[in-house]
């Protein structure tokens, strides 16, 4: 019987009382991914998260595509418990990795078995610094507010990401 790599498989999460989720790497890298509530920014971003990557430590790391699943599980865990919310996800710039970061982010949503389902919509505008700054909408193109939070996305996107 073939064995089945563990770097398919996700790392052991924990998840706290204010639902973030925490796991650590092979390396001892701890990471949290946490998903803020953007309706507290503007009414019509009700159901819309940030969906935000931590690091805990600032090391340099290997390629460890155990983080990737662990990413994908808990993405595909988010669509499945609230199939209606969406995802808004801003690449960090403070250390002009941003354009990386989306590259990956795009490789891992064109691995996904989910895009039949999941919509995203790329953007990019200029920070108070005129840094560019890519981010992104998943969505679930069965939503019943499918044109609503993609028109309340692309007016953040046209504001910088400042609430209205």
């Amino acid at each position: 019987m073939k064995e089945v790599s563990s770097s398919l498989h996700p790392y052991p999460l924990r998840k706290d009382e204010d639902g973030i989720y925490t796991f650590t790497t092979e390396d001892g890298i701890e990471y949290n991914i946490i998903f803020i509530d953007m309706g507290v920014y503007a009414e019509e971003l009700w159901g819309v998260y940030q969906f935000n990557i931590e690091r805990n430590q600032n090391i340099v790391h290997k390629i460890d595509n155990r983080i990737y699943h662990t990413v994908i599980y808990i993405l595909e865990r988010f669509f499945q418990e609230t199939p209606d919310d969406a995802i808004l996800m801003v690449c960090d710039s403070s250390d002009g990795k941003q354009q990386k970061r989306r590259k990956l982010f795009d490789r891992w949503y064109a691995k996904s078995s989910h895009k039949e389902d999941i919509d995203v919509f790329n953007a990019e505008y200029h920070d108070y610094n005129n840094d560019k700054v890519y981010t992104s909408l998943y969505i679930n193109r069965h939503t019943p507010r499918y044109k609503t939070v993609v028109d309340s996305y692309m007016q953040l996107v046209r504001n910088s990401m400042m609430p209205i």
